[in-house]
């Protein structure tokens, strides 16, 4: 069999193959006959957590530049590899923004919810304070909610009045939604008049 003959088999088999593997548990079979480590479909990607706040594949941590792996956050389409509640399948991108409402196309409205709207709310920018696939913080936050909010609220403002004596000792929201609420400083019920 000459060299020519031998090629156009190969290709020809590889594309029977490419061909059989439609489905993705028969392209996993194919794929990992042929190759090791190749993901099985719908599982969860295993990632640690870097001290930039990205998350990274396990198989690419760097244990002197990456802090202690811990427990992370998914996001539930995420988490249940439904990308396609985003991601446009052909091409990966979103299929709009998060400015133009891409968190609401599952999540409710706050902007209609409250009276008074956190800023970052009212325009959209969710990615502001929570991380769109994995966090280790509760709701993804991209840093725990007191550190959060001091990323754009000074510290000195707050500690004018009585009500802000022990803010060390307690966490913002504790008192305070986050989103928005009925009165200008989001305080929730219980928490003082918030005029």
């Amino acid at each position: 069999m000459d060299r020519h003959a031998r090629i156009s088999i190969i290709i020809i088999s590889i594309a029977l193959l490419l061909h059989i593997a439609c489905s993705s548990a028969n392209r996993y079979r194919v794929l990992t006959f042929f190759f090791d480590g190749v993901p099985v479909p719908g599982a969860v990607p295993q990632v640690g957590y870097s001290r930039e706040g990205g998350d990274v594949p396990i198989d690419e941590v760097d244990t002197k530049v990456i802090t202690p792996i811990v427990a992370l956050i998914a996001h539930m389409p995420f988490r249940e590899n439904r990308c396609g509640k985003c991601h446009n399948a052909e091409t990966g991108g979103l299929f709009r923004s998060v400015e133009d409402g891409l968190c609401l196309m599952c999540h409710a409205k706050p902007q209609t919810q409250y009276a008074y709207v956190h800023g970052p709310v009212a325009v959209n920018a969710c990615l502001s304070c929570h991380h769109h696939h994995t966090s280790p913080n509760k709701h993804l936050l991209l840093n725990d909610d007191s550190t959060m909010c001091f990323q754009c609220h000074d510290r000195e403002d707050l500690e004018e009045g009585p009500h802000h004596q022990e803010q060390d000792a307690r966490s913002c929201t504790q008192c305070h939604h986050a989103h928005g609420g009925d009165n200008r400083f989001f305080l929730k019920p219980g928490q003082g008049s918030g005029s």
